[in-house]
């Protein structure tokens, strides 16, 4: 009983991180793409980071207001200066009747331990956070009407780099991935 309680006061928040400014390793990843690996079905390339935060937590709106005023006024998940943020899922805007939508998560095949950064946003927020995982996230928008717009043409031309020829965003050597197409609603 003890631990269906326990299960229940967490909660989750996910903050993606982006340049305000022109994102030259997304410009350039695109450009590469496009040019050197012949993949011209992509019509615009995203990147952020992703801060996924596992919470001992029963109030979603607290947890939204603290890492909102964490986001603001600290430099500890990055640079307000130069990055801004979006809480839960980055905003998509897509024709769906022309382009499809598809999110990259690139995260390390080793673990990666963030205990520094978990304590430092533990006090900052007053919430304690359980567990952190850190991961890329490409944001890739292909044109449907190319016929090399799949989900498997993307994954070999541009994703896994298998060769001098084949893939840029992930590095099968010291990176995994989770390709995901996202569905969104058309609009009226």
């Amino acid at each position: 009983m003890k631990e269906d309680t326990k299960n229940n006061a967490n909660e989750k928040i996910t903050i993606y991180s982006f340049l305000k400014n022109a994102d030259l390793t997304a410009m350039s990843a695109k450009t590469a793409i496009s040019k050197l690996l012949n993949f011209h079905s992509l019509k615009r390339l995203n990147r952020y980071k992703e801060f996924s935060f596992d919470l001992q937590s029963t109030n979603k709106e607290a947890v939204e207001s603290s890492f909102q005023d964490l986001l603001n006024t600290s430099y500890i998940l990055g640079n307000p200066n130069k990055e801004s943020f979006y809480l839960e899922t980055p905003p998509t805007e897509i024709n769906t009747a022309k382009e499809a939508l598809f999110h990259l998560r690139v995260f390390s095949k080793k673990e990666l331990r963030f205990d520094d950064l978990i304590k430092k946003v533990s006090a900052k927020t007053n919430i304690q956070v359980t567990q952190l995982s850190v991961s890329t996230l490409w944001e890739l928008v292909l044109d449907k009407s190319d016929p090399n717009s799949t989900k498997e043409i993307l994954t070999q031309k541009a994703i896994i780099s298998s060769s001098i020829s084949n893939g840029l965003l992930v590095n099968p050597l010291s990176d995994d991935y989770r390709l995901e197409e996202i569905k969104t609603k058309t609009p009226t």
